[in-house]
């Protein structure tokens, strides 16, 4: 027989993770980031010049890396990306592979 014990809706917590609060709301910013530079088809190079930070940064926010950027930068980093967007079908194709390469065609991170 199997006994569960229900805790916290925040596994981050249950886990013992200093920063646990901020995680999801971290990984929805990114999302919200990663969104908005697909749908405008920037490249790294043109999101990261955007966002005033390294392309290398910004590889590692999208990859989930993002414990190390606090959650103000990040909201600034989606502001600064909060304008109309028009979405260029010719540049889009093929971008998830080209430009988020720490995910396969899976969608699971390959950066260890």
């Amino acid at each position: 027989m199997f006994c569960f014990e229900y805790g916290t809706s925040n596994i981050y917590a249950q886990l013992g993770f200093a920063d646990a609060e901020e995680i999801p709301l971290k990984a929805g910013i990114v999302k919200d980031i990663a969104d908005r530079i697909r749908a405008a088809g920037l490249t790294m190079s043109e999101a990261a010049a955007m966002l005033g930070t390294s392309q290398s940064d910004l590889l590692l926010a999208l990859c989930g890396k993002f414990q190390s950027f606090r959650a103000a930068e990040l909201r600034s980093w989606l502001e600064r990306l909060s304008f109309p967007l028009q979405r260029s079908p010719s540049r889009m194709d093929g971008f998830h592979s080209r430009y988020f390469p720490c995910s396969g065609s899976d969608g699971l991170s390959r950066i260890g």
